[in-house]
């Protein structure tokens, strides 16, 4: 037997710790574990493909906020934000009576409904309805040739 620095006397067999080489082998199993797991990016991106390839009637709100953190990479209190301040932005522009023209995607424009008459379909008794403003999509070229 010989002793190290500390004096204290190694064995024949192992100059390692048993308790230290235990721990050993869990950190390189995790080191190892790390390199074959996917990185967030390519998760996040695979979660908005799975949203958009989904064979879905309509999109709700929700779905569209976590395609938007998905792809943009975004949290989602900030994708949902994102969402929030172009509905909004829209809105507002409507309002004013302005038209919205995103190009390749569509316009967001106002028109004008005249006042007529309408019937109460329980009672078939004449309602007249008010002239109003309604808010309209017309679809750009490249959702016109889906």
């Amino acid at each position: 037997m010989s002793k190290n620095e500390r004096g204290v006397k190694k064995t024949a067999k192992s100059s390692v710790n048993p308790i230290v080489k235990q721990q050993a082998k869990p950190a390189a199993k995790s080191v190892t574990k790390a390199k074959v797991a996917k990185s967030p990016a390519k998760i996040k991106v695979a979660k908005a493909a799975k949203v958009a390839k989904e064979n879905l009637t309509s999109i709700s709100k929700r779905n569209l906020i976590d395609s938007v953190s998905a792809t943009a990479r975004l949290t989602k209190t900030d994708a949902e934000n994102a969402v929030n301040v172009f509905i909004e932005t829209i809105r507002h522009g409507l309002i004013k009576g302005k038209e919205i023209k995103i190009v390749g995607f569509g316009t967001f424009y106002v028109t004008k409904r005249t006042a007529r008459v309408g019937r109460n379909p329980r009672t078939g008794e004449s309602v007249k309805i008010a002239a109003s403003n309604t808010g309209r999509f017309r679809s750009g070229s490249s959702l016109k040739n889906l």
